[in-house]
Formats: C-alpha cells, structure tokens, sequence
C-alpha cells in the first residue's frame, strides 16, 4: 500500500546481489509509474537523486520484460522530473537508452540526431554497434513495415529510421571495417522494404 515507501528503501539497500535489486525494482515500478501521484513522483526523484544507476538499472529491467507497455511510463516519469539527457547518459543497455531516446524524440523532447552524434562520439562501436543490432532487430522479427509506419505506437518510425541511418553513415569513418559492412547490408535491406528511406 505504500509502494513510495518501498521504492526508496529498495534503492537505499546495499544488497549483496545487485540484480535481485534491480528485478525487485522492476516488480514495483509499474505500480509506482502507473500511481503518477505527487507523492510517488517525490520518491522517484529521491531514489534518482539517491542511486540514479539503481533506478535506471530497475527501469532497464521493467522495459526488458515488456518494452511496449513500459517504454513510455518510463519516458512520463523521465520526463516529469526533467532529467532525460542524465538518464540517458547512465541507461543500460544501449538498445534501451535507443528506444527511449527515439520515443522522447519524437515527442520533441530530445535532438535525435544529435544524442546519436554525441553517443557515437563517446562510446564509440559499442553504441553503434548497438544502434546496427536494433535496426537489425526490426527487420529479422518481421517488424521492418510495422517499424517504417508513420507516427504510430512505439516502433521505429520512417523519420527517427532515416535518422540513424544518417547519424551511422556521418561515423562510418570512426567505424571498424566490419559494423562498415554490417551498415551497408542493413541500409540496402531497409531500402528495398521502403525507398522512401532514401529522400
């Protein structure tokens, strides 16, 4: 009844076994982000401020077991506390901090273009090669005409798609020889699915 209350004694705790915190996490927080009461916005702020690493490890673990339902009650609270470009900073794993950041984008609150740039300058082929993986994801899932619709739902959208494309192909330099060719095949698959990309 008190799930405040019990989230800032969850990231308060020092547990031998990090990963059972952050599954505890994950077990509270759709109640806690569905609540959206002042009260539970307060305790969230104060486990960000507390152990932001916690929290968003916590978070990362709710979007995992279902990035749909979640992804955007996590942007909500993201978003409410006014601390999007921090928490991206520190979300794990990259493909998390991706689809979060391609939601806040396109609810205009964050540059795309210029988190992919920023990221790809500082984390260098990890980042990229996670940014490869998701779009890859999209299209062996059978997902790729649902992820090139227009703005709906949570997918990848025509324009956040050609977005990473251009970021990608911008660093292509920087890029080892095989997230290159890993690049190309991925582009050339997008394209043959929709050559609007290509405008």
């Amino acid at each position: 009844d008190c799930p405040d209350v019990l989230l800032q004694t969850i990231v308060a705790a020092r547990p031998r076994f990090r990963d059972l915190q952050h599954q505890v996490l994950a077990d509270l927080l759709p109640a806690v982000l569905a609540a959206k009461s002042q009260t539970l916005v307060a305790a969230v702020s104060a486990a960000w401020v507390r152990a932001p690493t916690v929290l968003a490890n916590g978070m990362a673990a709710l979007w995992r077991r279902d990035p749909t339902a979640s992804l955007t009650q996590i942007l909500d609270i993201v978003q409410e506390l006014k601390i999007i470009p921090d928490f991206l900073a520190i979300a794990r794993p990259f493909h998390f901090a991706l689809d979060l950041a391609i939601l806040a984008s396109r609810r205009e609150y964050l540059n795309l273009e210029k988190w992919m740039l920023d990221n790809a300058e500082i984390h260098g082929a990890p980042f990229v090669s996670a940014c490869i993986s998701s779009l890859a994801d999209k299209t062996n899932t059978g997902s790729l005409l649902a992820a090139l619709e227009p703005e709906h739902g949570l997918g990848f959208s025509l324009r956040s798609t050609a977005v990473l494309f251009k970021c990608l192909h911008a660093v292509i330099p920087k890029m080892p020889a095989e997230l290159v060719d890993q690049l190309k095949k991925l582009y050339a698959d997008y394209l043959r699915s929709n050559p609007a990309l290509a405008e």
